[in-house]
């Protein structure tokens, strides 16, 4: 805000009264007029309407009274008035609605809160008469006033005097009621009337650009102090895609510049952010002046390169009654995770049953969790996928036939991506699929991520415990199915029996179970 014309505006006092101590407690003097500032408590309050007034114009601030006369027989050696902040709301008891004070409803019982002074203290006279001035001007442009009283100045007017005749004496100030107005506590202002420099905000830059860490909070600077900024005014983008923000707060010592905070967890991961301030409809307008919206916004941009890490690696019943029987990758997968199922990595030794499934479906599912996936694609370039029914890797084979690839965003552990591999039932079954997650550009790795499942169908781990454990179908697994029979009850993902995973054990797996029987040709037990 800049140039333009200054004027002198004066505003009468819209509500002036004294409280008494030393009168009955719910005493009302709103409609005398004489106003009293001295010792013993009598304490005179003015509230001045400033909601048409711009904050950021005024140039100085005058209050100016008129004093009538004073009390006291004897001269006082000193004689004291001075201002104090004041709250515009009755200090009334815990628990009661709260009430602006006014003329009419104030009481020294529930007198407004007042204290800090305002301005200097001032030595009258010590036969005081005549306009007295005091320069408010601090006060009437500080944003925390403004705000808390929604445009009104509410203060207090206290006087002291040493060496009168006796302790209840004090200064006799013209009221508004008193004749016609005239002689009424007046506020004059000195302000400009033209604005020539728009509301704008700026945002302010992001350091370190790039980085490899979290934002934990921003700040946004006004050109002028500013009213009606809130969270939801706040344009945050990841990858040009706008994101709803939570838990983001905003905290400011002068209304001119405010920090973002609570940014952490909405910067974590790779990507290109943003922040902006909403023009249209975002209610931002200068202190004090509701017509001046704001008007224009820059935006900060930084790119934050997170190291990619795997949070995950597992197997899923893809077309299974745990997943609704859908081929295709949906959020319903997750509830087809064999949990009691791990992946085999490199350095764990020999697989175990829990390194493999009896699925009689084979392997038709895979999830990778990644998190701070860079691009947010991935390719069958950045997969190198291979089987066989071997006791080391060097002896497998190329996977013949490519998986569908598909990526659900935050949808992993720990908010990380959730990368689903499908291929159609039967594919991969009764041999050890090796997944390599390549270190590309696309991928973020810094080295290969390497791991293995496999798959017996129709083997229920009756050899686990036994000192040389194998995979073998045989006619101990068909016992144990038999025996496991479940009727009319459906058992969850996590069962031994139920090999065509349709959520029953019955007749299905048992057929499953013969048609599967291993003989001479049993899964091997891969070494890693």
């Amino acid at each position: 805000m800049s140039g333009g014309t200054v004027e002198q505006k004066g505003i009468v006092v819209t509500e002036d009264a004294f409280a008494f101590q030393n009168s009955a407690l719910t005493d009302i003097n709103g409609d005398d007029p004489d106003l009293f500032a001295g010792t013993g408590d009598r304490t005179t309050y003015l509230k001045f309407d400033l909601r048409n007034t711009v904050a950021g114009n005024i140039n100085s601030a005058i209050l100016r009274l008129y004093i009538k006369g004073f009390e006291g027989t004897t001269t006082p050696t000193t004689r004291l008035l001075y201002l104090e902040r004041t709250s515009d709301y009755l200090k009334l008891p815990v628990g009661q609605t709260p009430e602006q004070w006014t003329e009419d409803n104030l009481e020294y019982r529930y007198a407004p809160t007042s204290a800090g002074f305002i301005g200097t203290v001032k030595t009258l006279p010590a036969n005081p008469a005549g306009w007295v001035e005091f320069d408010v001007t601090n006060y009437v442009k500080d944003p925390t006033v403004f705000s808390a009283t929604d445009g009104y100045i509410s203060l207090a007017v206290r006087g002291a005097l040493f060496g009168g005749d006796t302790p209840y004496v004090g200064v006799d100030i013209a009221s508004k009621e008193f004749a016609g107005g005239d002689f009424a506590p007046t506020l004059v202002l000195n302000q400009a009337v033209t604005q020539t420099v728009p509301l704008v905000a700026n945002v302010d830059p992001i350091s370190p650009n790039p980085r490899v860490t979290s934002v934990s909070s921003a700040s946004v600077t006004f050109n002028r102090p500013v009213n009606g900024f809130d969270p939801t005014d706040i344009i945050f983008k990841k990858n040009g895609q706008v994101v709803t923000l939570s838990g983001v707060t905003l905290s400011t010592a002068n209304n001119t510049t405010f920090a973002i905070n609570g940014l952490s967890s909405a910067t974590t991961g790779s990507g290109l952010y943003s922040i902006s301030i909403k023009i249209a409809g975002s209610g931002i307008y200068t202190f004090g002046d509701a017509t001046d919206l704001l008007a224009g916004s820059d935006t900060e941009s930084w790119n934050t390169t997170a190291p990619t890490s795997i949070q995950g690696r597992y197997i899923f019943y893809n077309n299974s009654a745990f997943d609704g029987n859908n081929v295709a990758a949906t959020p319903g997968d997750d509830a087809a995770i064999a949990t009691d199922k791990s992946a085999l990595r490199p350095g764990n030794g020999k697989a175990t049953f829990s390194n493999y499934t009896s699925y009689s479906k084979g392997i038709n599912g895979v999830i990778i969790d990644l998190a701070n996936l860079p691009t947010g694609s991935l390719s069958e370039e950045d997969l190198v996928l291979k089987v066989g029914n071997v006791a080391t890797p060097s002896l497998m084979s190329p996977l013949d036939v490519p998986p569908e690839i598909t990526i659900r965003h935050g949808g992993g552990k720990n908010g990380s991506d959730r990368i689903t591999l499908t291929w159609p039932d039967g594919t991969i079954k009764n041999t050890w699929l090796q997944v390599t997650l390549k270190a590309t550009s696309n991928t973020g790795l810094s080295a290969p991520d390497v791991f293995y499942f496999g798959n017996a169908i129709g083997e229920t781990g009756d050899s686990v415990g036994l000192p040389t454990p194998n995979t073998n179908v045989n006619a101990s697994d068909m016992s144990r199915v038999v025996a496991s029979y479940s009727g009319f009850s459906l058992v969850n993902v996590l069962s031994l029996f139920d090999i065509n995973r349709d959520a029953r054990i019955n007749a299905s797996d048992m057929s499953a179970v013969v048609a599967s029987y291993s003989g001479f040709n049993a899964v091997k037990l891969i070494v890693v």
